[in-house]
């Protein structure tokens, strides 16, 4: 299986709109901008398709539950239907063709204040749909999260303390 290497949802926000990749031949390249600026989002891949979830809104910083996929065979970004509940500072990992979410900050509209949240979510991009809205809930409110299945992994920053969804 040809292994891959993506940028991770950190440097989204680092490289300001824009998508890097990583070229065959060791060097950098501009990749196709995103749609729009944000940051403190997290992502996964499935497949060739690179998806980035939810963030912050970059001039309201606010959180936000856009869906953005990337796909490599066609260079070309595309907007998903967006998180039912927007959140930052998410885990988000791809395991058996879903994009599963943990956690994060959500906020009041019209405010700045974040709180963590404890819920869970799955998108299928199949039906670019969420099903199960609430898959589970973590133990306890985090953010800031790391999870990983035993191939990928995905981090948004620290994780306060240990944990393990099952």
């Amino acid at each position: 299986m040809k292994t891959k290497l993506l940028v991770s949802a950190a440097m989204i926000s680092l490289a300001l709109n824009l998508a890097p990749a990583f070229a065959q031949d060791g060097t950098w390249q501009m990749g196709t901008p995103m749609p729009e600026p944000q940051s403190e989002n997290s992502s996964a891949v499935v497949g060739n398709q690179w998806f980035v979830i939810g963030g912050i809104d970059v001039p309201e910083v606010m959180p936000v539950g856009t869906v953005v996929m990337y796909d490599e065979n066609t260079k070309a970004w595309s907007k998903r239907v967006a998180m039912p509940e927007p959140a930052h500072h998410t885990a988000t990992v791809a395991y058996d063709g879903k994009v599963y979410v943990f956690g994060g900050f959500v906020g009041e509209p019209g405010t700045k204040e974040w709180q963590p949240t404890a819920d869970a979510f799955v998108y299928d991009p199949k039906t670019d749909g969420w099903s199960g809205f609430h898959l589970c809930q973590l133990p306890a409110e985090r953010q800031r999260l790391w999870c990983s299945t035993e191939k990928s992994t995905s981090s948004a920053a620290r994780m306060p303390m240990s944990m393990a969804v099952t």
